[in-house]
């Protein structure tokens, strides 16, 4: 469990270090689309701000990511805390158990089981798909139709254009 903890902090660091990264190339991105405007180059600042775009839509999906791993992370931590009460308890039933076979008279036979059992296979299967609906939250269907995509690509050209009119007037206010 103290390794899974592990592997999930890990994973979420790696979330974090590439969303940085898309922060930092959007950044350089914004100084790079004025140059590009100033010199009269819109093609040049299109394409930058369709970048841009881009990288918010990837950093909403690196978000929705890094809460993703939050909830595991805090889903080990409550586990690994239940598997430390679990271990306690189970250790406290043993010493129960040892206590109640030594207070025992010769020759009578007692039940010092210390009420550990395997799970039911049924149960772990139970528990393996709940976990999987847990994390995956994608519907599983039939791919996307072609005005899906159409529309997508109508919306994401609009906010090309809104962000190019924005500049634009900063940059006239700026003269």
């Amino acid at each position: 469990m103290k390794s899974n903890l592990a592997a999930l902090i890990a994973e979420r660091k790696r979330y974090t270090l590439q969303k940085d990264d898309l922060t930092e190339e959007r950044e350089g991105l914004d100084q790079n689309i004025r140059v590009a405007l100033q010199e009269g180059r819109e093609d040049l600042a299109r394409a930058g701000i369709g970048r841009q775009d881009d990288i918010d839509a990837q950093a909403a999906s690196i978000d929705k990511l890094i809460q993703d791993v939050d909830v595991r992370i805090d889903e080990a931590r409550g586990a690994l805390s239940a598997a430390s009460a679990a271990r306690r308890d189970s250790e406290e039933r043993v010493t129960i158990a040892r206590r109640a076979r030594e207070a025992q008279k010769p020759g009578t036979v007692g039940n010092a089981d210390g009420g550990f059992r395997k799970p039911a296979p049924g149960d772990r299967i139970a528990a393996a798909l709940s976990s999987v609906a847990r994390l995956t939250d994608l519907p599983a269907g039939k791919p996307r139709d072609n005005d899906l995509v159409e529309l997508e690509e109508f919306g994401r050209q609009r906010r090309i254009d809104d962000r190019l009119a924005t500049l634009r007037s900063e940059l006239k206010s700026k003269k």
